[in-house]
């Protein structure tokens, strides 16, 4: 086979989309098949290049090695994308590993063979060149890793685990955002007998039957295989030629699985990502799902989904394809009550969140959404803890803080009890910053209130997080909206509410120097009318942001919808204004949302 045989369309492929058909063909000629088994790699980062390839069925992962080690994604490459395009131009080694995530068919253009067209078609050159400078713009804006998912494999996470009626329930959600085929080893079979064919083997040797599964990859924008437990032959076809393979259990399962008797056991490098559904009777059982995931060390992604609501398998099926709305919550002190108010204005307008990351005040306000607390009953919650009950602040003698944080702690467990990351119906992160190895800690398993107390712990004011040795302060000193974090989570679209302050905490323009404590005390600064000086609170809270704010003025460039609510006048510890800061943000969203770019209910565009 070569690429006129292949059946791929030709304006599909980037590189070769500008081409007049004479070139085209010139270049189809001399393409040479290679077939690749999932897992399998294609090279290796460091490796010579000479070869440009194209995905005709299947699906490629590239991946760079880290910093830190382990390696992380830039890319997945789905039919009519291609690879190695730097090879062909400068014959350098390879700048990144490149994997099959599933059976995958390619063509491959040696250098030597597009030399000898370029002879022939300059043109054939230029257009190389401009996608390189396409791609290397993307990359300098921080572009997100594309997920072009297209083929599910569903299974059973242990074999009394029925999925029928789930995948029943998936493929209709599927069919909303595009369509979707639903194939069962039945449905397959009398498909193939119809035809005058069988599934045969199911080996991967019989290419009249991949030959039919790649058509209906061609013909449907999604296509979930069903596996079934009495056909292992069946079975091990859907995993090969799935993108994704989503393993379903119930969360009330009396013995959870351990590793060895797990359906799937750890995917090599380069297979394809799993993720687990738990299903419920209501609501998330708790603790299940920290049992599963400890029994299943290879999921990289999970779900809650009651057995009644579809609601939650079309949010499982937008994260699945890439078609989520993730949700960013800065942090801000009292101007995080701003978020209460876009959340009320994204409710009424019809619009959900998928998942929801928050850093130091936007965490307390994410965890509770991620809960399913309506904005309404987040008001009252913030109105009791910080106007109610009095401050927040208790001072204590300043060896590590300024405050000894019992009343945070409180608040916070008053709010989540020992609720776990794990158990919210909803994905949910927060982040705080690990002061003793200067790196970000990503929050997104364990208890609740210790994980946005960490994200919440401002340095000098409040005392650190201890963690394993190590302390953790406010997320924020580092980041004040992680996009790359929520990008990893919530594969789609990223809203970001930003509450923090360009400017603040200005004085006098007279002064040269800051005042001395007597000049200052005599100013009576607790006084309403008295000269506004900044105190050591606000001074430290500030300072806390300073490098992240500093860091993220792009960041409306980096997401695909960016809310700033206009909170001029309201500092960082102005928490007796909760209802100006909650109706100023409502108002605000009410306006801003009128031009929200993406279907109702975090569908496609």
């Amino acid at each position: 086979m070569n690429m006129l045989a292949s059946g791929l369309p030709l304006e599909r492929v980037g590189v070769l989309a500008e081409l007049d058909p004479f070139a085209l063909q010139e270049v189809a000629a001399v393409m040479q098949p290679v077939k690749l088994a999932g897992g399998a790699m294609l090279c290796d980062q460091g490796d010579a290049g000479d070869t440009l390839y194209i995905v005709v069925h299947g699906r490629l992962r590239v991946s760079v090695a880290g910093a830190r080690g382990g390696r992380r994604i830039v890319a997945e490459l789905g039919r009519g994308e291609s690879v190695g395009e730097m090879a062909l131009l400068t014959g350098e080694r390879r700048s990144a590993r490149v994997e099959a995530i599933r059976d995958s068919m390619l063509l491959a253009l040696s250098r030597s063979a597009f030399e000898r067209v370029v002879e022939q078609y300059p043109r054939v050159m230029a257009q190389l060149a401009r996608q390189l400078v396409e791609r290397l713009k993307l990359s300098l804006r921080g572009a997100p890793v594309t997920h072009f998912l297209s083929t599910v494999c569903v299974q059973p996470a242990v074999p009394s685990a029925r999925i029928g009626e789930f995948c029943e329930r998936l493929a209709r959600s599927l069919g909303m955002i595009g369509p979707t085929l639903h194939l069962t080893r039945s449905t397959a079979g009398g498909a193939l007998a119809d035809g005058g064919n069988g599934i045969g083997r199911g080996d991967g040797g019989d290419t009249r039957m991949l030959a039919w599964l790649n058509q209906q990859e061609e013909r449907y924008a999604y296509v979930l295989y069903e596996a079934d437990e009495a056909d292992p032959v069946w079975s091990r076809l859907c995993e090969r030629q799935a993108d994704c393979i989503v393993l379903v259990a119930r969360a009330d399962d009396d013995t959870p699985p351990s590793p060895a008797t797990a359906a799937p056991s750890a995917p090599a490098a380069g297979s394809a990502r799993h993720e687990l559904v738990l299903l419920n009777a209501g609501t998330p059982v708790a603790g299940a799902m920290e049992r599963w995931l400890a029994a299943l060390p290879s999921v990289q992604a999970w779900h809650h989904i009651a057995d009644n609501h579809d609601g939650q398998v079309a949010r499982f099926a937008r994260l699945l394809v890439g078609q989520g709305i993730g949700m960013l919550l800065g942090g801000g002190g009292a101007r995080t009550f701003a978020h209460i108010g876009v959340l009320r204005a994204m409710h009424e307008a019809g619009i959900e969140v998928d998942a929801i990351g928050g850093v130091s005040g936007g965490a307390i306000v994410g965890a509770q959404a991620a809960a399913g607390v309506s904005p309404q009953e987040m008001k009252e919650r913030a109105r009791d803890e910080f106007l109610r009950r009095g401050s927040l602040m208790d001072f204590t003698v300043p060896i590590v803080s300024l405050i000894r944080g019992r009343r945070f702690a409180r608040m916070l467990t008053g709010l989540f009890a020992e609720s776990t990351i794990e158990d919210l119906p909803m994905r949910f992160f927060c982040v705080s910053a690990n002061l003793s190895r200067a790196t970000m800690r990503v929050h997104d398993r364990g208890t609740i209130w210790r994980a946005v107390g960490a994200s919440i712990s401002i340095p000098g004011i409040g005392p650190p997080t201890c963690e394993n040795g190590d302390l953790l302060i406010d997320g924020s000193v580092l980041t004040n909206l992680p996009v790359a974090t929520m990008r990893e989570l919530c594969q789609g679209r990223v809203v970001a509410v930003d509450v923090s302050a360009d400017k603040d905490l200005s004085v006098d323009r007279s002064w040269t120097d800051f005042p001395s404590p007597a000049r200052l005390l005599a100013t009576r600064p607790w006084r309403r009318r008295a000269m506004r000086i900044p105190n050591i609170l606000e001074i430290l809270f500030r300072g806390a942001m300073l490098s992240s704010i500093a860091g993220e003025r792009d960041i409306a460039q980096r997401v695909e919808f960016y809310l700033r609510p206009p909170l001029r006048g309201i500092n960082l510890l102005d928490f007796k204004n909760l209802d100006q800061v909650e109706i100023r943000a409502y108002e605000y969203a009410v306006q801003a949302l009128e031009r929200w770019p993406f279907r109702t209910g975090g569908g496609t565009c």
